[in-house]
C-alpha cells in the first residue's frame, strides 16, 4: 500500500464547516481585577466571523467569586442582571452573546456538570456514615483498587454544638483520631479546633500550600493512645503524623466558660490533609468530661448520643438568583433516595480511583443518578440557552459522571426545542475503547429524534499528543496518521474535535505532553485546520491574538505564566489563511488520502516516491479528494516537521482522473517553485524549508486572498485574481508577465517592485470578471 485513503460514503462533511475559537485561556484577566473579558470578545466578533469561525467558547460563567476561572461553580443560574461574575456582569454577558450572535458566531457555554463548590455547611449524615465505616475499606469490587477512597477531609468539618440546652460545655474533651482502616503510616493531618465565641478561624490559616505554616506547631513524638494526650489550645494548628499501625492520637481541648457563648455555640473540629493526600482518618472517640461519657461512639452513629455533625458545604439554597438550590443529597455519597446509584450511595460508592467516575477529584461531585441533581442540572442548561442564547455546550470533565446524564439532558433539550448545534464533552485522556464507548453511550441513551439530531463530540487528546509530541520532541509526525481517535481508533469524524492547545496544559517544562506546544504549533493548526476528515477544529485564542508575557499583573494579582511560550508571535495571519483555504477548497470533500502513510511507522518508502532531502517520518503529506469539496478541485497539502529542509518526489492518489502534466499551485508561496506538475510516474515535486508548511491547489492559481511576498522570475505569465483583497510585497523580474485581479482593493506594500521589462496590470475586477 502506498497510502491510505479514508472515504466518508455519500455524507456531507457537516463538521469541517464549523469552526470553533476556544475564547480565553488559564488566568484570562478578570473582572474582580478590573478587566471585563466579555468586552474584550465582544470587540472581537465581527473580525472572528468573518476569517471563517463559526462558534466561540467562552469561560465558564458560574464560578464562586469575580476572580474565579469558573470552574468551581456556585449560583448556576448568576443571580441578577447586575450580578458581577469573571467574565462581566450577567447582562455584559447576555450583550457579548447577543454580538456574537449579530455576527453569525454561535455562542458555546463552558457547561460544568460534574461538580459544584460554594455552598454553605449542613450536616451531612452520608459523608458521616462513610467516614465512620467504609473509608479505606476492602470491598473487593472498587475500580482499580479494592479499597474504598477516602473522603476528602478539606470538604468535611465537625462540629459539636455546646451551651444553651445541649447539656455539653464547660470541661475537657478527650478527642481519638486515628486511620479507621489501621494504615495511612506516616501519613500527616493538620488538626484545629475553635468556638464561634474563641473567634473562628480555620485549619487553612496555618497552611501554606503543601506545608504547614510556621505558626503552626508540629508534633514531633507519638502521641499515645491513652494517658499522653496532647494538649490543643483553640484556634491553633497543630501537624501531626500517624506513626505506626493502628495508630490512635488523642487530644486534648479545655473548655472554660469563657470560652464559648453560655447560650449557644458550637466547638468545631478539623483534620485536614494537604495537597489532596487524603488518608481515611476520622474521630473514634470523644470523651467528655462533664458527663463522663464518650459523645462519639460509632455504634452510636444514627442516635441521639452521638453529639458530632458532620458538616459539608453542599447546601446551595437561598443563593441571589434563587434557583438551582440543592443539598448533600445530590452529591456522593448520598442515600440514594432520589434515585438509585451505585457511584453515589454511601454504602456502594468508592470515590475511586483518583481521576475516575466515582472519584472526588474536584469540589463536591453530583450524583447524576439522584433527581435533584438531575434536574438542576437540565433547568441550567434550558436556561442558559434561553436567557444567555447559549447555542453550543462544551461539556467539562465528562469521565468522570455517567454518559446516560448527558443523553437524557439532551433528549430534554431536543423535547424543549433547545437544539445545541455543537454538543463538545473534554475527556482529558486517550482511554479507548471507554472514549468511544461514551459516546455509544450517550446516544444509547438519547431518543431516536435527538440522536438524528445532536451529534455528541468528544475532543481528540491522542492526536493533540501526536503533533505535540511531533512539533516539540522530534517524533514521527506520521503519529497524527497512526494515533488519533478518527483514524487509528475508529471513531467517526462527526463525533470529534480536534484541538492544538488549551487551557488546562500549564506545565512548565515544554517537553512534557501537558504542557503546551512551544515549537511552530503552526504546524500543528496547517494539519487540523485542512484535514477536514477530522473533525471540528479549535483554535486556542493565545495562539491566535498572542500569549501574555511571563510575569504578567492583572489588578494586584500577578501571574508567573511560565507554562506560556516565549518567542511566539501571534498565529491569526497564518490562521486566516488556513481558514480560507479550508472554505474556498476543503469543505465538503469526501475523502482523504494520506499519501506517505506507507501502510505503518516500519515500512519503508515505496516506489516510486523518491526523498531527495529530508525524512520521510518528519512530514505529514495527504491529498484532500475534490469531489463534493467547495473548490472542485484537489488539494495536496504538505507539512514539514523536521530541522532539515523536505524535497521529495511524491505520488499522488487518483492518478487516473489527474494524468501527468497536472498543475498544482502553492497557494501560500512557501515551497521552491510557485507552480509544480505531475510527471511521468504521476509525482509532484514537494520542496519545503524546516518547520514549514504549504497548500497546493490543482489548476492555474486560483481564486484567493493572495498575500504575495516570492519573486516572480522571467517567463511566468500569472493572473492572480481575489475575491476580496490582495497584498502585495514581491518583485517583478523582467519577463514576467503579471495581472492581480481584486474584488475590493490591491495592496502594493513595501518591497513590491516592478522591473524594467516586465508587464505588471492591476484591476478592480475580481475572480472571473473579464480583465
Amino acid at each position: 500500500m502506498l497510502f491510505l485513503w479514508v472515504y466518508l460514503g455519500g455524507l456531507s462533511s457537516i463538521f469541517a464547516q464549523q469552526v470553533l475559537l476556544q475564547g480565553f485561556y488559564w488566568d484570562y484577566p478578570k473582572t474582580g481585577q478590573g478587566y471585563n473579558w466579555s468586552d474584550t470578545l465582544k470587540s472581537k466578533a465581527p473580525e472572528l466571523s468573518a476569517a471563517g469561525f463559526t462558534h466561540i467558547w467562552f469561560p465558564p460563567f458560574a464560578g464562586n467569586g469575580n476572580k474565579s476561572g469558573g470552574y468551581d461553580p456556585k449560583d448556576l443560574f448568576i443571580g441578577q442582571n447586575s450580578t458581577q461574575t469573571s467574565l462581566g456582569t450577567k447582562q455584559e454577558i447576555k450583550d457579548m452573546v447577543a454580538t456574537f450572535m449579530a455576527n453569525n458566531l454561535k455562542p458555546v457555554g463552558d457547561m460544568v456538570y460534574n461538580h459544584r463548590d460554594g455552598g454553605n455547611p449542613e450536616a451531612n449524615n452520608a459523608v458521616k456514615e462513610y467516614m465512620l465505616f467504609y473509608a479505606g475499606r476492602n470491598d473487593g469490587f472498587c475500580p482499580g483498587t479494592s479499597y474504598k477512597s477516602p473522603f476528602p477531609s478539606d470538604r468535611v468539618r465537625m462540629i459539636i454544638p455546646i451551651g444553651g440546652s445541649t447539656g455539653l460545655g464547660t470541661g475537657t474533651y478527650y478527642v481519638s483520631i486515628g486511620s479507621r482502616s489501621g494504615g495511612y503510616v506516616g501519613k500527616k493531618i493538620m488538626f484545629f479546633a475553635t468556638t464561634t465565641k474563641a473567634g473562628g478561624g480555620q485549619a487553612w490559616e496555618f497552611v501554606n500550600g503543601c506545608s504547614p505554616r510556621n505558626t503552626a506547631i508540629t508534633v514531633s513524638n507519638d502521641i499515645a493512645a491513652s494517658g499522653a494526650e496532647y494538649v490543643a489550645n483553640l484556634k491553633q494548628g497543630y501537624w501531626n503524623t500517624f506513626d505506626f499501625t493502628n495508630d490512635i492520637d488523642e487530644f486534648k481541648i479545655t473548655l472554660n466558660a469563657t470560652d464559648f457563648n453560655a447560650t449557644g455555640d458550637t466547638l468545631v473540629i478539623q483534620a485536614i490533609n494537604l495537597c489532596g493526600d487524603y488518608t481515611d482518618h476520622r474521630i473514634s472517640k470523644i470523651w467528655y468530661t462533664g458527663q463522663n461519657t464518650d459523645i462519639a461512639n460509632p455504634s452510636n452513629w444514627n442516635s441521639a448520643a452521638y453529639k458530632v455533625q458532620f458538616q459539608t458545604y453542599t447546601d446551595f439554597t437561598g443563593l441571589p438568583s434563587g434557583r438551582g438550590g440543592s443539598n448533600w443529597k445530590s452529591f456522593r455519597p448520598n442515600w440514594n433516595e432520589g434515585g438509585a446509584s451505585t457511584t453515589g450511595g454511601a454504602t456502594t460508592t468508592c470515590l475511586g480511583p483518583q481521576w475516575s467516575m466515582q472519584s472526588l477529584d474536584y469540589f463536591y461531585d453530583y450524583d447524576h443518578n439522584q433527581a435533584m441533581a438531575r434536574d438542576t442540572l437540565i433547568a441550567w442548561t434550558k436556561w442558559a440557552y434561553d436567557e444567555l442564547n447559549v447555542r453550543g455546550l462544551r461539556m467539562d470533565a465528562i469521565k468522570h459522571f455517567e454518559a446516560n446524564f448527558i443523553g437524557k439532558m439532551l433528549t430534554e433539550m431536543y423535547n424543549s426545542n433547545k437544539i445545541p448545534d455543537l454538543v463538545v464533552g473534554e475527556w482529558y485522556g486517550q482511554e479507548n475503547p471507554a472514549i468511544q464507548n461514551w459516546v455509544a453511550d450517550v446516544n444509547a441513551s438519547m431518543s431516536a429524534a435527538a440522536r438524528g439530531a445532536i451529534k455528541p463530540k468528544v475532543f481528540d487528546f491522542a492526536l493533540r499528543d501526536a503533533l505535540k509530541q511531533a512539533c516539540d520532541n522530534g517524533a514521527d509526525a506520521r503519529n497524527a496518521f497512526y494515533n488519533s481517535f478518527r483514524d487509528a481508533r475508529g471513531m467517526s469524524g462527526f463525533n470529534l474535535a480536534t484541538f492544538v492547545n488549551n487551557h488546562d496544559f500549564r506545565s512548565s517544562n515544554q517537553t512534557f505532553g501537558d504542557a503546551l506546544i512551544w515549537k511552530n504549533p503552526i504546524l500543528a493548526y496547517a494539519y487540523i485546520l485542512t484535514n477536514n476528515q477530522l473533525g471540528v477544529p479549535t483554535v486556542f485564542y493565545p495562539d491566535y491574538y498572542g500569549y501574555p508575557a511571563h510575569n504578567t499583573t492583572y489588578g494586584s494579582d500577578t501571574y508567573s505564566f511560565d507554562y506560556h511560550p516565549t518567542g511566539l508571535q501571534p498565529l491569526k495571519k497564518e490562521i486566516d489563511q488556513l481558514l480560507q483555504i479550508q472554505k474556498r477548497f476543503i469543505n465538503g470533500s469526501q475523502t482523504v488520502h494520506y499519501l506517505n502513510h506507507y501502510g505503518g511507522a516500519l515500512n519503508p518508502v515505496p516506489s516510486p516516491n523518491f526523498y531527495q532531502k529530508g525524512k520521510h517520518w518528519r512530514s505529514l503529506i495527504y491529498q484532500l479528494d475534490s469531489t463534493g469539496s467547495a473548490g472542485k478541485r484537489e488539494v495536496i497539502v504538505a507539512i514539514n516537521f523536521d530541522d532539515d529542509s523536505l524535497k521529495v518526489n511524491h505520488l499522488i492518489a487518483n492518478t487516473s482522473r489527474y494524468p501527468a502534466g497536472t498543475k498544482f499551485t502553492d497557494i501560500l508561496q512557501k515551497s521552491s517553485t510557485f507552480m509544480t506538475a505531475t510527471d511521468a510516474q504521476n509525482r509532484i515535486f514537494i520542496s519545503l524549508p524546516p518547520k514549514s508548511y504549504t497548500v497546493y491547489i490543482q489548476g492555474e492559481a486560483p481564486c484567493f486572498g493572495y498575500s504575495l511576498t516570492r519573486k516572480l522570475s522571467s517567463g511566468n505569465i500569472l493572473k492572480f485574481e481575489s475575491p476580496d483583497t490582495i497584498s502585495a510585497s514581491n518583485s517583478l523580474e523582467n519577463g514576467a508577465n503579471i495581472k492581480y485581479d481584486a474584488s475590493k482593493k490591491i495592496l502594493l506594500n513595501p518591497g513590491f517592485k516592478v522591473d524594467s521589462g516586465a508587464i505588471f496590470e492591476a484591476f478592480i475586477d475580481g475572480c472571473g470578471g473579464e480583465k
